[in-house]
């Protein structure tokens, strides 16, 4: 003889066991059932459509240019940054030019101090003369030279850090529905009578306040994603 229907309110003989919550419902309660399941879907299908539509909705250009501008707010503050090494720089180059000019007038300032004190004292000798024909002659290659190439400047080139700049690489974590199982069970409690739920690698703890008694479920069952009970509330 089948069981009655679990429905309290239901005198009616169950005609099947629904395998999602484990009740014996009879054909009114059991399409009952199904219809309130199912009636389910929708909504999320609904939802489903609105992020659909939010997606096709998206101005991607405005947020390229709204993102853009750490970018451009990047490239304004190095061109700036490079600008002020430059002139650093320049400063640096416009000195020691001065300088080195400076220094073969100081030498050329001392060079006419001795040929004067010479002159005046009439006491050259060869040596003399050897030496300062050979300071002329260096100042003269020195001058040449700095007239033609000015002074060394070795530039290298600016090596840039790819790491100075990070732009998110968004992955999602796909789920792959195919993979779920059907529901377990279902309990059945109402707004003031939660569960309460802890679990190892093995098993998933429940206390229900109905039957004070502790349900222990095998954790290979609980889904990867999702929790494997559904809590109808009343």
């Amino acid at each position: 003889m089948p069981p009655p229907c679990d429905i309290e309110t239901c005198k009616r003989k169950s005609r099947a066991l629904c395998h999602c919550c484990n009740k014996n419902l009879c054909p009114d309660h059991l399409k009952e059932h199904d219809d309130s399941i199912n009636s389910q879907i929708h909504p999320l299908v609904d939802n489903i459509n609105n992020l659909d539509n939010q997606l096709s909705a998206l101005n991607v250009d405005e947020i390229i240019d709204k993102c853009r501008q750490k970018l451009d707010k990047w490239r304004h503050d190095s061109h700036k940054e490079i600008d002020r090494f430059y002139q650093e720089k320049y400063q640096e180059l416009q000195q020691r030019c001065i300088e080195r000019v400076g220094q073969k007038r100081k030498t050329i300032h001392q060079i006419k101090l001795k040929t004067n004190v010479l002159i005046q004292e009439q006491e050259a000798t060869y040596d003399d003369i050897s030496s300062l024909k050979s300071i002329i002659n260096d100042i003269k290659r020195d001058i040449d030279q700095y007239e033609e190439n000015g002074i060394s400047v070795d530039v290298y080139p600016l090596i840039i850090n790819n790491n100075l700049i990070y732009i998110e690489n968004w992955i999602m974590n796909e789920i792959d529905l195919s993979t779920l199982s059907s529901l377990y069970r279902t309990i059945d409690c109402s707004n003031n009578d939660w569960p309460i739920l802890t679990s190892n690698n093995r098993f998933l703890l429940l206390k229900t306040n109905t039957y004070h008694e502790y349900d222990h479920i095998p954790m290979d069952i609980v889904l990867q994603y999702l929790i494997l009970y559904q809590i109808n509330i009343n």
